[in-house]
């Protein structure tokens, strides 16, 4: 990303419910999204990725069991999903990190 850029306009392509009732309510346009709508979008994407790496350490097991060995691939594939999940929760602590420093110091802004 080059230096300085901010994008435009961001979309809000359905968060949550509520958020997709409001956009409705608003005669359907668009609003942009906060901090707080990408970490919610990113939580979710974290917990798949911790359903696939419970899947893939599932089947490993399942080989084992069977007598064999866990396939190194699998388990190389396992730890890529684990820590890929992993920074997806940073990325989240880091957005909602930032709704809170945002809102220091505006209560006397009135």
């Amino acid at each position: 990303m080059a230096a300085g850029y901010a994008p435009t306009h961001v979309l809000h392509r359905g968060a949550n419910d509520a958020a997709d009732a409001a956009d409705a309510a608003d005669g359907g346009r668009a609003r942009p999204m906060s901090a707080e709508d990408v970490a919610a979008r990113l939580s979710g994407i974290a917990e798949e990725l911790a359903d696939l790496a419970i899947d893939l350490l599932r089947e490993a097991q399942a080989e084992v069991r069977g007598g064999g060995e866990p396939d190194p691939a699998l388990m190389a594939q396992e730890r890529r999903v684990t820590r890929a999940r992993r920074a997806v929760d940073k990325a989240v602590q880091l957005l909602q990190g930032a709704e809170a420093r945002a809102g220091v110091g505006d209560e006397g802004a009135d």
